[in-house]
């Protein structure tokens, strides 16, 4: 991802985060429609406001549905890992966010690991692009597996 760039976290993009979720949001229920959004594709969970921040978004915005990946571990930040924890709970159908590198259920893991799981049909060119699979979030009790790039 040579064009990526990472944006600054703080409180002035989650202001920005729940404008946009609403806006787009809103726009979509009037249509009958779900947004899913996919987050981080750079970066990770970096405080527990910010998890609240999407919990919060889920519980106002009922079409809203998440999901993406995490490497927040207990031993990183219990708070933040116990955060979210609560999503997947709370929200079983719409909070789609795989924990990575960890193996077990419901996990993304870089082939160097070596656990057992699906690897990612995109990366294998059975699928035109990740959105024309969703074996990420339909396949909640399966360990994906993604080979190095």
């Amino acid at each position: 991802m040579p064009f990526a760039h990472r944006l600054e976290h703080g409180e002035e993009l989650e202001r920005r985060l729940i404008r946009e979720v609403k806006e787009i949001c809103t726009k979509a229920q009037d249509k009958g429609r779900k947004v899913l959004v996919r987050l981080h594709v750079l970066g990770d969970f970096y405080s527990v406001g910010y998890v609240e921040m999407w919990r919060k978004l889920l519980v106002v915005h009922k079409n809203l549905y998440v999901w993406g990946y995490t490497h927040v571990t207990p031993s990183d930040n219990l708070q933040i890992y116990h955060q979210l924890q609560l999503a997947r709970d709370g929200f079983p159908e719409r909070w789609h966010v795989r924990w990575s590198d960890t193996g077990g259920k419901f996990s993304a893991n870089s082939e160097e690991l070596g656990t057992t799981g699906i690897v990612c049909p995109e990366q294998e060119g059975k699928t035109a692009a990740c959105t024309t699979c969703s074996l990420c979030w339909d396949a909640p009790d399966k360990n994906i597996i993604f080979k190095t790039h």
